[in-house]
């Protein structure tokens, strides 16, 4: 869930700016919603853990409640409520905050003393090597996806020369008559992240 959390991170402060205009401040208190819900969560889950003993259900949980709000996630628009994507955040953040730590507790339960410290530091390794992995694969959807959405939306205006503008320098980059459609597919190729 590691993952999945880096790219969330990663790609909705670019919708913020991109799309919806916000500032590289602004986008990361757009971001609260996700990070706040999936603290308290974490904590939740751990005390859930002690109560229950088993961490099964939670990571169970996880699974189902991360891949809901990515499909939500990927429903964004420029015109899609606050109210809307605040809601899909918390619902992720509960998701990912309810699994993020039961692969470390699972290997100080079930692993003898011995064999701990090395399945600890396969797991650190792996989740860090996943997240960049799959932030490169990430980046690769987003920039095929815009190419292709720029081509359907806005035919006229170069892929090269919005990728080269960053999010926050999109609508400057084009003219003012294309700027919807361009971040239309702005939008699309976010939302191909999140699928």
């Amino acid at each position: 869930m590691l993952i999945v959390s880096q790219i969330v991170n990663y790609y909705l402060p670019i919708y913020f700016q991109a799309v919806r205009g916000a500032s590289p401040t602004m986008s990361g208190v757009d971001l609260l919603p996700s990070i706040i819900s999936q603290m308290i969560f974490a904590i939740v889950s751990g005390i859930g853990v002690r109560k229950v003993g088993y961490f099964l259900p939670f990571s169970i949980a996880c699974g189902i409640l991360t891949a809901i709000s990515c499909g939500l996630l990927s429903m964004l628009g420029p015109h899609t409520a606050i109210a809307r994507w605040i809601g899909f955040q918390i619902l992720g953040g509960v998701g990912r905050g309810l699994g993020i730590q039961m692969p470390i507790i699972a290997i100080q339960n079930l692993l003898p003393k011995s064999q701990a410290s090395v399945a600890m530091s396969l797991l650190i390794f792996s989740q860090t090597f996943g997240g960049a992995l799959f932030l490169a694969l990430s980046q690769t959807v987003f920039n095929t996806g815009l190419t292709s959405a720029l081509q359907q939306y806005a035919p006229e205006v170069s892929a090269e020369t919005v990728l080269a503008a960053g999010a926050r320098g999109v609508k400057g980059a084009v003219s003012a008559a294309v700027v919807p459609h361009v971040l239309q597919a702005y939008t699309v190729a976010i939302n191909h992240v999140f699928y």
